[in-house]
This record gives structure tokens, C-alpha cells and sequence, in this order.
């Protein structure tokens, strides 16, 4: 998760396995939320969801309160343009937020992960005159497929929160979802 603060100063945090249900369940994105007795610590993740040199870790004795008359208005978004994409080291670690235009659909594909089978689908999203070749995988491919299902789907607007990006021998550049958000919006206008 990752939290943020007035200031749209971003900060993340881990919860431990056992603990996961009772935490990440119920803090719901958009919300906002008093919260105490958790450890900070250096932000060792391997893929950081924000360039924070701290995390918060969740305890036991972790507590939260929703605040209900106390909104934060700034976006929870930190966009990177698409051309700004394929400009990434390859040894860029962090996770991003990306927006654009579905202009290529994929099929969808099944593999096997110790003896589990996922599914993997790709598409291409443009912006700015760029494309980047994107990778979907396990519940994410059922979401892009009911969205896709029901009706026009090339020129979609996409919206992929605290992707993956990293090179592949098959692909320029794909941005994978990891713990990410994905919004699919049709034009109404």
C-alpha cells in the first residue's frame, strides 16, 4: 500500500503475511485515515512504489481511524509520460504510474507457475506519438477481458497505477502489474 499525506508526499508500507487480511482489506484507497504504533524503516523493496527513503511496517498492534471530514485533494497519481518510459535504465527499480490510449489487443495467453496456471495478456498503450508494448497477468487479465467484452475496446483510455517496467528479450519494454491498480475508461464525450 502507500500512503499519502496533504502535502501529496507519498509513503509506502509492508504488512507481514499474517497480519495482511487485517489491514489490507479494510484501508480502502481514497479514504483518508489517522494511523498509529507502526515501525519506520529504511525502503528496502526491490520494486519501491515511490522514491521515499522510508517505509511504514504495519504491526500487530497497528491501529487506524477513518477521518471522514478531512479529504486530501491532490492526485495519488505520479504519471510517466510514455515516451519517458522506453528513456528508463533498465535497471529502474521503481514502480510507476502510466496513462494512455489502448491501441492494440493481445490474446490472451496461459502458463504455468509451480503447477498454477496464470494468464498473461498484451496490448499496446500510446501517448504522445509513443507506444509501449504493456503486460497484464493473473487478476488483471479477468478485468481487461469483462472490459473488453462489452463493446468497443481500441481507443480506451488506460490507466495503470504502480506498474513494473523492465526490459525483455521479447518485448522493447513491457509494464507489468504487480500489487497495481488498472482503470479502463471508455471516451463518453
Amino acid at each position: 500500500m502507500v500512503f499519502m499525506d496533504e502535502n501529496g508526499d507519498k509513503i509506502h508500507s509492508s504488512i507481514c503475511s499474517d497480519l495482511f487480511p487485517k489491514f489490507y482489506l479494510t484501508i480502502i484507497p481514497g479514504f483518508t485515515y489517522i494511523i498509529g504504533n507502526f515501525t519506520v524503516r529504511d525502503n528496502f523493496e526491490y520494486f519501491p512504489s515511490n522514491s521515499h527513503p522510508f517505509e511504514l511496517h504495519f504491526r500487530a498492534d497497528t491501529f487506524y481511524h477513518l477521518i471522514h471530514d478531512f479529504p486530501i485533494t491532490r492526485s495519488p497519481y505520479s504519471f510517466v509520460r510514455i515516451p519517458d518510459v522506453l528513456n528508463l535504465d533498465v535497471s529502474y527499480n521503481n514502480l510507476i504510474d502510466v496513462i494512455g490510449v489502448l491501441t492494440k489487443i493481445g490474446r490472451v495467453q496461459e502458463f504455468t507457475v509451480n503447477e498454477n496456471v496464470e494468464k498473461l495478456v498484451r496490448f499496446d498503450l500510446s501517448a504522445a506519438g509513443t507506444k509501449i508494448i504493456s503486460v497484464l497477468i493473473a487478476q488483471f487479465v479477468d478485468q481487461y477481458i469483462d472490459f473488453v467484452s462489452t463493446g468497443r475496446a481500441l481507443g480506451v483510455v488506460v490507466l495503470i497505477q504502480l506498474g513494473r517496467v523492465k526490459a525483455r528479450p521479447d518485448l522493447p519494454f513491457d509494464c507489468q502489474l504487480v500489487d497495481s491498480r488498472l482503470d479502463l475508461q471508455r471516451n463518453t464525450g
